[in-house]
């Protein structure tokens, strides 16, 4: 049976990583182009653009508990504006890194990384 995970894009950063990547996506020739992406030309072959979210390995407690069929509700300040099927499942931090860079931890200073990454429809 599929679950239903809520996804907040609250912060600006998040926003613009949503807005960049699970709304508009990624032309599958740029993706492509991108080190570390070539590993999944053959699960998108055919498709015309990859949509894709990061989770930090900090919260990777519900990328780890989400399947492939799985949706993804997204909100932003309080309303719900997307939902997408998860297509595909896979960690890859150079990839993360190369399409939104990283984040700086307020707390410890580490670097963190949106690595656990799915794929969407």
């Amino acid at each position: 049976m599929e679950k239903i995970f809520l996804a907040p894009v609250s912060s600006s950063q998040l926003f613009a990583n949503y807005k960049k990547t699970v709304e508009e996506g990624i032309l599958s020739d740029s993706f492509f182009r991108i080190a570390g992406s070539k590993e999944y030309a053959k699960q998108f072959s055919t498709a015309n653009k990859i949509h894709l979210w990061g989770i930090k390995s900090a919260k990777a407690t519900p990328y780890k508990k989400c399947s492939v069929n799985d949706f993804i509700l997204y909100y932003h300040e309080g309303t719900m504006i997307s939902y997408c099927r998860v297509l595909y499942k896979s960690q890859n931090r150079p990839l993360s890194e190369k399409i939104w860079g990283n984040d700086k931890d307020r707390i410890t200073g580490a670097f963190e990384y949106w690595e656990n990454l799915l794929f969407l429809t």
